[in-house]
């Protein structure tokens, strides 16, 4: 990442304003070129021609155990966290925020990635149900191992003999920068497509939602 930018006391709360805002990358698909972390204040529109019937801000609850999806808050997002909700008529106040240019021809995990991949499709032909799920648990892993040693939660030590929980601690591809995004990106379009499908068919009801 290069050529850092500082945003700060910010309010993105009119179209005029998320037009301006906009300008600012000078991109059509700004999500291709940029990577952005930001604290926002934010609230959602509850009623009226734009009601958002699912909020996309995650802000984690008072104990830290989980993620919830308010109207309105106080924050930490990523910026493709932040294009959704300015697609939502969500008025946003960035207090303060940083964005990079993104050099998309670094790309670490690409090799291990692919060979992954292939080896998992190769298994799935071969009909080694075993191989397939060895294959897809290492694949995901690799997003885990970004992010491990970030919170604070406990895992179970199977090396010793009352598996106690112990804290685990980040590794050497313990990155939160990457995971943050990673996890940003998939969210977003597990909300936008929930909103999608209310807005086409208004009498859905979405129970539970999986990746």
């Amino acid at each position: 990442w290069s050529n850092c930018e500082n945003i700060s006391n910010r309010k993105i709360h009119t179209d005029n304003e998320r037009r301006e805002f906009r300008k600012l990358f000078n991109e059509k698909h700004p999500l291709e070129k940029y990577v952005g972390y930001f604290r926002i204040k934010f609230q959602f529109p509850k009623s009226g021609k734009y009601k958002v019937k699912y909020p996309t801000i995650p802000v984690r609850s008072l104990d830290k155990n989980s993620v919830l999806f308010p109207y309105e808050g106080d924050t930490y997002i990523s910026i493709p966290e932040l294009f959704l909700a300015m697609d939502l008529k969500c008025k946003i106040t960035i207090i303060n925020g940083v964005v990079y240019e993104w050099d998309k021809t670094i790309k670490p995990f690409e090799e291990f990635t692919k060979i992954c991949i292939e080896e998992r499709r190769k298994s799935e032909k071969d009909g080694d149900g075993f191989s397939k799920q060895f294959w897809k648990t290492m694949v995901n892993s690799l997003y885990g191992k970004t992010a491990q040693g970030i919170s604070t939660s406990k895992v179970r030590n199977t090396r010793k003999k009352d598996l106690e929980n112990e804290k685990l601690g980040p590794c050497d591809l313990t990155n939160p920068p990457i995971v943050s995004i990673t996890t940003s990106l998939t969210r977003c379009m597990v909300g936008y497509l929930m909103n999608k499908i209310t807005t086409l068919k208004p009498d859905t009801k979405i129970w539970n939602v999986t990746t």
